[in-house]
């Protein structure tokens, strides 16, 4: 048992209510559920390998209040800003299956956010999570690794954001 962890992530998938369908969760064929260094749940994470969602990541009550909590600056992916820099801070835990179900469906606050500002606010999470490792990694190889990897996260989504859009009817 490890009382300090300050972060455990497990996976969820993901109900889309307005088109009554259920993307999977995506369970790591790397890790098993445990206590990880949190730049390995990180890695699985960048990759797509994983496929945790906010109603399954619990965080220590002090740790997010200490990191500021949820801040209103981030219209887009504020929970992801308010959970994902915590793996780089040592260990954390993880549980290798479903544990909750995230609803999307076509009136939530996020779903009404521009197609711009929602790219923008993924680039911040990327830039983020990149400085977050340069500042805390002591092994510049791991540290190129992970802002690679941001920038892989960075570009699938916003590619991801781009096609979803199109399929709705949206200009480029």
């Amino acid at each position: 048992m490890e009382p300090d962890i300050d972060l455990v992530v497990a996976l969820g998938n993901v109900y889309f209510a307005d088109g009554n369908s259920t993307m999977a969760e995506r369970a790591s064929r790397k890790l098993g559920t445990g206590v990880w260094e949190g730049d390995e749940i990180l890695h699985e994470f960048l990759k797509g390998n994983i496929s945790p969602q906010m109603c399954t990541v619990m965080i220590r009550t002090q740790t997010l209040r200490d990191r500021g909590g949820f801040r209103p600056d981030w219209p887009y992916a504020e929970d992801l800003a308010s959970w994902v820099p915590l793996l780089l801070a040592g260990r954390g835990g993880f549980v290798n299956e479903r544990c909750g179900t995230y609803c999307i469906y076509g009136s939530t606050h996020t779903a009404s956010l521009s197609g711009d500002l929602v790219v923008q606010d993924i680039k911040k999470l990327a830039d983020l999570i990149a400085d977050t490792a340069d500042a805390s990694m002591e092994d510049p190889r791991r540290s190129r690794e992970i802002r690679f990897l941001t920038r892989r996260y960075l570009a699938r989504h916003t590619l991801g954001n781009l096609a979803s859009r199109r399929r709705e009817g949206a200009s480029l």
